[in-house]
């Protein structure tokens, strides 16, 4: 049964709970019924924060193998995405790709921003240059077409 509530004012409402941060209701939304679901699922996937950190600081974060396994069993919900946050724990993981996230890159298909998050302050090893070269590079992974990356090259140097 179609809810009497408007798709616009629904969507509307959705929103507002994304911009919260507010997954849990989302996440209750979306259980209702099939059409909430089908409206609720774009903003409860939209932005993913994957970490390769074994201690999380949100309960938002997700790692590589557990977004693996929520995409295998729901294959639409990856279209959703387009805001993606990596937050590396380790030094170590700056370099490109990561193991654990090779698989779940390439379902990314719709990411519009990438975030980098190093959860340790900055040094040296990690300068601009890493930032610049990491992001084209996986903006790359993820399929942007020669010209784009140039693009993104000249415009964040």
């Amino acid at each position: 049964m179609q809810s009497r509530i408007p798709t616009e004012l629904l969507d509307y409402v959705f929103l507002y709970l994304r911009e919260a941060s507010d997954l849990v209701s989302l996440r209750a939304c979306s259980a209702v019924d099939e059409y909430f679901s089908r409206l609720a699922e774009p903003h409860l996937y939209y932005r993913l924060i994957l970490t390769t950190s074994k201690d999380r600081e949100q309960d938002l974060e997700f790692t590589p193998d557990e977004v693996t396994d929520i995409f295998s069993s729901h294959p639409h919900l990856p279209s959703y995405v387009r805001s993606l946050k990596l937050s590396l724990a380790d030094p170590r993981d700056a370099g490109f790709p990561d193991p654990s996230l090779v698989p779940v890159l390439p379902l990314l298909q719709h990411v519009k921003c990438v975030k980098l998050e190093y959860r340790r302050p900055q040094s040296e090893f990690w300068g601009k240059t890493v930032l610049v070269i990491g992001v084209v590079e996986f903006v790359y992974t993820l399929g942007v077409h020669q010209s784009d990356k140039d693009h993104m090259t000249r415009k964040m140097s």
